[in-house]
């Protein structure tokens, strides 16, 4: 399958609320609660209004000359990575292709030296994700008062 990114358009705030409430999407996140409509569309309306200090982009897959969106992937301006990938598309060794897609964006935008991953440690899948696209395991800290493991790619200029 052949990935593209696109930056999120207003289109696209139902399906994030969807993707952001998704069980899965829930207990993986270090904020398990579930997310209003009206919580959700604060958050959305200030992530376009202050798109120059969070990036968020929508992953798009193509088959059959078809594009659809497929995940998500989040910097902020420190290099800070957040990645989500719809429940139908969990599996299918799409996620470190994902994060690869958004980091070569990222790293010709902003002048970063890494991109962070912060991973509860009983997201394995993620865990391997990352790694398989190249992120490195650098030591467990907290987030949010919630255990994790702290991943780092270094962005070779």
């Amino acid at each position: 399958m052949r990935l593209r990114l696109r930056p999120v358009m207003e289109d696209d705030f139902m399906l994030l609320f969807k993707w952001a409430n998704d069980p899965l999407t829930r207990r993986m996140s270090f904020d398990t609660t579930p997310i209003s409509l009206e919580d959700h569309k604060k958050w959305f309306n200030n992530l376009l209004d202050h798109q120059s200090t969070q990036y968020l982009f929508i992953v798009e897959g193509n088959k059959s000359n078809n594009w659809f969106p497929i995940a998500q992937v989040r910097f902020d301006e420190n290099g800070e990575i957040s990645v989500l990938l719809a429940k139908e598309f969990r599996g299918k060794q799409l996620a470190a292709r994902v994060i690869r897609v958004g980091i070569d964006y990222i790293q010709r935008e902003l002048p970063l030296e890494k991109i962070v991953a912060h991973i509860k440690p009983e997201n394995i899948a993620s865990v391997k994700a990352f790694e398989r696209a190249g992120f490195r395991f650098t030591r467990e800290t907290t987030v949010k008062c919630h255990p994790c493991l702290e991943y780092i790619y270094n962005i070779v200029k």
